[in-house]
């Protein structure tokens, strides 16, 4: 009796242990069975977004059509609301939702400039790519290593590993060559490129640097030059001693949601100055300007002493000022 309680009591435990054993496999495997759900929800949420941005643009073509947007002849033509600018009533009543529309159109990565303006500003300038002499010694065996853009598309692809979907050279000088490179995954590059004379004129990739897009930037009214006697009379009273200072100035202010930028040449009567762009990325606002001098030339009608931007946003961080040119005429 006492032998077949405890081969009874073994039983138990060995199926209790089995049991147990069972559990915890099926609950890792219920861990992983859940992990693999949560990333294909992501992978839909994001297929989703995109297919409601190209539902809604097919919406609107079909409401051009509608409406005689195509020609009877079967020409398709370009909608011509995504170029126009909104007029008349639409301006006052239906401005933003115009703008929300246009900017849920556009691919991420519409707004080079914002994009361009954002390396520029940005502090950490990425990573070098140090290149041997033996390596250096192959690409000299290969003529195409003379050809910037073959060895950029050769980079983007065999080191990078990504897909590459356009580049244009952002900088002023040749050699050494800087880049904006985008790719299929939404992400931009700030590549840098130089070429080797003693090299046999070969090109090489000197440094990298990446911004994986989230959002797009701002679209539609970013800002709007205004004058003096415009702005409230808070604006005006941080104005009057910035204006009237002999000195160049680049002052912002900000005044609920509206940002005030100022730029003002020094005191001089052929100073000028120009707003070439004003990019929104995220909580940073970026100025672009440009300044003549008209101290040559006999025709003093451009001369332009300040300019005050209004810009419906608050720049939580900074404003950051780009001198993109300086002419002397």
């Amino acid at each position: 009796m006492r032998i077949w309680v405890i081969s009874a009591a073994s039983a138990v435990t060995i199926c209790a242990s089995a049991w147990a054993g069972y559990i915890v496999g099926s609950d890792v495997q219920l861990k992983q069975q859940r992990a693999e759900v949560n990333r294909l929800q992501s992978e839909n949420e994001s297929l989703r977004t995109r297919m409601e941005e190209q539902r809604q643009y097919a919406k609107r073509l079909t409401e051009e059509k509608s409406i005689g947007g195509i020609p009877t002849n079967g020409e398709q033509q370009q909608p011509s609301s995504v170029l126009d600018e909104p007029s008349g009533e639409s301006i006052a009543h239906g401005e933003k939702s115009a703008d929300l529309q246009h900017q849920a159109q556009e691919p991420l990565l519409a707004d080079r400039d914002a994009i361009i303006n954002t390396f520029q500003s940005m502090d950490d300038k990425g990573g070098s790519y140090l290149i041997t002499e033996e390596e250096k010694r192959e690409m000299m065996a290969d003529p195409r290593s003379r050809d910037y853009k073959w060895v950029l598309r050769r980079f983007v692809k065999d080191r990078l590993n990504k897909q590459l979907e356009s580049f244009q050279t952002t900088s002023r000088t040749v050699n050494p060559r800087t880049l904006l490179v985008t790719t299929t995954d939404n992400t931009a590059y700030e590549i840098e490129m130089k070429k080797w004379p003693g090299y046999n004129q070969i090109w090489t990739v000197e440094r990298v640097n990446d911004l994986f897009v989230k959002t797009a930037p701002e679209t539609g009214k970013r800002y709007e030059v205004v004058k003096y006697e415009e702005v409230p009379e808070k604006v005006q009273e941080w104005l009057k001693p910035l204006l009237a200072s002999k000195d160049w100035k680049q002052e912002y202010l900000v005044d609920n949601e509206t940002t005030y930028v100022l730029i003002k040449t020094h005191f001089s009567p052929t100073d000028s100055v120009e707003i070439e762009d004003v990019s929104v990325w995220i909580d940073e606002i970026t100025v672009s300007y440009q300044t003549y001098d008209y101290a040559k030339s006999r025709d003093h009608s451009l001369v332009n002493p300040y300019i005050l931007l209004e810009i419906p946003r608050t720049a939580a961080k900074h404003v950051t000022f780009h001198e993109t040119l300086s002419i002397v005429y």
